[in-house]
């Protein structure tokens, strides 16, 4: 009697377990729909909801005013500001902005869009430096590969650098050190320790590099104990 009761309450109880351990899961599978429609429509900055209400929080529906089909939410409806749409006619956005993709956002600043297409107000994010505006982006000047400033220094050469930069159609590109070409710009076209080969400027001067020119303070360094054979720089 004892075994029969035991496996009469066993087959009572499976059912009840399987579909309390089930549940759980059936519950995420209802909610994931519910969280993703909640993103697509009716939040600040997104589109507005075909039902009502358009749009959560009490926030407006604002539409484009150069495209009626475009809509968004937002606390108050109007155009040319920071983050609003563009206004129709020619001064589409306030000052400090520029019209990006239908919104006013700002501009001027490194990496952003350029006012009014040609202007860069801001400076680089290092404090140093100017920026200027290149392919519609204001991007910082006076660096290689980047563009030449305008103030008259058209690029940046600092005293801890082992090159030297300078303006070559347009661009701010290395010059007179080892296997870079030779500079086209000012009294040295070669750096110190340095020699000029087809316009390219090599080491020159140290152990198994070549000889300097002439023009050099010494052929080879001697305080290294070289002397200059053959074209290159041997120990005695």
């Amino acid at each position: 009697m004892k075994k029969n009761y035991t496996k009469s309450l066993l087959l009572f109880l499976l059912p009840l377990i399987l579909s309390g351990c089930s549940l759980p899961f059936a519950q995420k599978k209802a909610e994931k729909p519910e969280i993703l429609m909640a993103q697509e429509c009716g939040m600040d900055g997104l589109k507005c909801c075909a039902t009502s209400p358009a749009c959560s929080y009490g926030q407006q529906c604002c539409i484009d005013p150069n495209d009626p089909a475009r809509n968004r939410c937002a606390d108050t409806c109007g155009c040319g500001g920071k983050d609003e749409f563009c206004c129709s006619g020619d001064n589409k956005c306030n000052s400090g902005l520029s019209c990006q993709e239908g919104l006013c956002q700002e501009c001027g600043g490194e990496e952003q869009n350029c006012c009014n297409g040609s202007t860069c107000t801001g400076k680089t994010k290092s404090g140093a430096g100017e920026l200027v505006c290149q392919k519609d982006k204001c991007v910082a000047c006076g660096v290689p590969g980047g563009p030449c400033c305008l103030n008259g220094s058209s690029c940046i050469n600092n005293e801890n650098t082992t090159s030297t930069v300078e303006c070559l159609s347009g661009l701010c590109a290395a010059c007179g050190a080892n296997e870079l070409p030779a500079c086209q710009s000012g009294s040295q076209s070669c750096l110190p320790e340095h020699l000029l080969s087809s316009n390219i400027c090599y080491r020159c001067g140290h152990d198994n590099q070549p000889c300097c020119d002439s023009s050099q303070k010494e052929r080879c360094a001697t305080t290294e104990g070289l002397v200059c054979e053959l074209g290159f720089c041997k120990k005695q």
